[in-house]
């Protein structure tokens, strides 16, 4: 892929300032015609947009130096959070059908992507929340494995994750998931 197409709708500098992660929608294949029938003549516009049954295509996430360059892609992927080094990015994709959803780590350099941990279900994974630790060690994420929503801790460097909330709730999503 020779550039980013399509809109970008976020950008975030690394903690050590050296990279921006970004992420780009990308425009959709269909073209529909908008008529505007105020005025004397009717004139009619293109513009780009899926409509129900398209293949949903989600976000991807490139980053680029700060001093500017050629984007590196990460792939598909959505919330991305640099690591406390600002070597690696956490984000998170979720299937089209909402089946399955992955936790990755980028490497910030060269896009190379590796699977953390996945979700799947029958019906649908439930929405999910993940961040570093402050050493960057280790990874806080939500996950519905157990029937409810609670608070998991995995190595960065791969492994077993291990349930730190237990029991019949679910973690409030709207406090837990934003930094204040």
């Amino acid at each position: 892929e020779a550039a980013p197409n399509g809109r970008a709708y976020f950008f975030e500098w690394s903690p050590d300032g050296q990279r921006i992660v970004f992420g780009v929608q990308p425009r959709p294949a269909r073209i529909q015609i908008l008529p505007n029938y105020s005025g004397r003549f009717v004139s009619a516009r293109q513009f780009q947009r899926t409509v129900a049954g398209d293949d949903a295509a989600g976000p991807v996430l490139y980053t680029v130096s700060s001093r500017g360059g050629k984007p590196v892609r990460l792939g598909e992927a959505s919330g991305p959070e640099w690591s406390p080094d600002s070597r690696s990015i956490l984000a998170h994709h979720v299937s089209a059908d909402r089946k399955k959803d992955s936790f990755l780590i980028f490497d910030a350099a060269t896009g190379k992507p590796r699977t953390l941990f996945q979700n799947t279900d029958p019906k649908w994974v439930a929405q999910a929340f993940w961040m570093w630790s402050p050493d960057g060690r280790e990874v806080a994420l939500t996950s519905d494995r157990d029937g409810f929503l609670h608070l998991y801790r995995i190595p960065a460097a791969g492994g077993q994750p291990v349930q730190i909330t237990k029991g019949p709730w679910e973690l409030d999503t709207e406090r837990f998931g934003f930094n204040p």
